[in-house]
C-alpha cells in the first residue's frame, strides 16, 4: 500500500549512518594495504564507478557496508 512505501522512504534515510569520502578512502586503503586491490576494483565496478571519487554520495552507505563485508574497518 502507498502508506507503507511512504513510511519506508522517510524512515530509511534518517536511520542510515552517513560517511564521508575520506572515511571511505581510509577504509578502502586497508584493503589496498593487504594486497586486495583486485577486490577493491571489483567492488568499485559493482557500484558502476572506476574510482572512489566518482561514487555518488547516496551510495556511500552501501559502499561502506560492502567494504565492511570485505573486512575493512569503517
Amino acid at each position: 500500500p502507498p502508506c507503507c512505501v511512504r513510511w519506508a522512504q522517510t524512515a530509511v534515510p534518517t536511520s542510515a549512518p552517513s560517511y564521508t569520502l575520506d572515511e571511505l578512502a581510509k577504509a578502502a586503503m586497508t584493503l589496498m594495504d593487504t594486497g586486495r586491490q583486485a577486490e577493491l576494483q571489483g567492488l568499485l565496478a559493482a557500484f558502476g564507478v572506476e574510482a572512489l571519487p566518482a561514487l555518488p554520495k547516496e551510495l556511500y552507505g552501501s559502499f561502506a557496508t560492502a567494504l565492511r563485508e570485505k573486512g575493512a574497518q569503517i
